[in-house]
């Protein structure tokens, strides 16, 4: 029988009622039988559908939050040299 979990709740569940609980914010986990520790084996969504244009919209942000942060990195790390020699 699958198992759902939410937050630290965890309930064994019959294969049928697994979409509704998907749909209440239930994560659909497996237990790794090696490490004994739960693996989300499907995300929930809680219902929540979001169409093409916002996941494009939300990608763009990431891509440009991407870039973003790799400028930085290169600012930084280049300060950081800048630093060094300013101390010796």
């Amino acid at each position: 029988m699958p198992i759902v979990q939410k937050r630290n709740k965890q309930l064994t569940v019959p294969e049928e009622a697994v979409k509704r609980y998907l749909d209440d914010g239930y994560d659909l986990i497996e237990v790794d039988p090696k490490t004994k520790k739960a693996v989300v084996k499907h995300k929930a969504t809680g219902g929540i559908v979001i169409s093409p244009g916002e996941h494009q919209q939300v990608v763009k942000e990431l891509e440009s939050a991407q870039e973003e942060i790799e400028k930085l990195k290169a600012e930084n790390k280049k300060l950081q040299a800048e630093l060094k020699k300013q101390e010796k």
